[in-house]
């Protein structure tokens, strides 16, 4: 395996398990009660972490695909 491929399976496997992550976070989502500040600022960063992380792996995907 060339040292390209290795940096790009690499990017891959990273934007995949930071998306796995986001998901497993944003299916909790719903159990994080809006009673305060702190909680509503907690679901808005999951909910932007998922968007970041779906948007990354969707660009690699396009990139390394082409």
């Amino acid at each position: 395996m060339k040292k390209s491929d290795m940096g790009r399976r690499s990017a891959i496997v990273r934007a995949v398990n930071r998306f796995e992550k986001a998901v497993d976070d944003y299916a909790f989502l719903g159990t994080i009660p809006m009673d305060c500040e702190a909680s509503i600022q907690r679901r808005e960063e999951i909910e932007n972490e998922y968007v970041k992380a779906r948007e990354l792996l969707v660009a690699l995907f396009m990139r390394y695909s082409a």
